[in-house]
């Protein structure tokens, strides 16, 4: 969980990698989790970079880290949570959760489907929200260092 904390907090405040102040924000985070001596500042960079560039190559558009959402469901029931990543792009949407799953492949697989409605529900609330639709839904795994598309959610 820390180290999820950790990534998700790094990811959503990133300032790039331009910044002087992005490897001592990286520390400080490490630190506040305490995790010193287990997660590199590199590791947290290196992750960042690579996430970076996969949005800069398939996703330009407006960020909106950790985008809050609710709704009100048809059954009476609330939803709400945190959208780690939502881009604006061309009148869509695509959506990003991180999740800091290490597991094997055929376990990634299974957790990523598993997570599918938690996402699908954000996606609706989404569309509902902006009467705009959401494109796609990806799951970044930065530390297995990838970003796998959800489909039919």
């Amino acid at each position: 969980a820390a180290v999820g904390d950790t990534l998700h907090g790094f990811f959503a405040a990133d300032p790039g990698p331009e910044d002087a102040s992005r490897s001592t924000m990286a520390s400080e985070l490490i630190d506040h989790e305490g995790l010193a001596g287990k997660l590199a500042t590199t590791t947290v960079l290196a992750a960042a970079d690579r996430f970076r560039a996969w949005l800069d190559a398939h996703a330009p558009g407006q960020r909106l880290p950790e985008w809050p959402v609710r709704q009100r469901l048809p059954d009476g029931r609330f939803l709400s949570g945190d959208i780690d990543l939502l881009v604006a792009m061309d009148g869509e949407w695509l959506l990003v959760d991180h999740k800091s799953f290490p597991g094997t492949a055929a376990k990634r697989d299974e957790r990523v489907g598993g997570w599918a409605a938690q996402l699908g529900a954000y996606k609706r609330a989404v569309e509902a929200a902006t009467g705009l639709p959401v494109r796609e839904v990806w799951v970044h795994l930065p530390i297995r260092g990838e970003v796998v598309r959800l489909s039919g959610v």
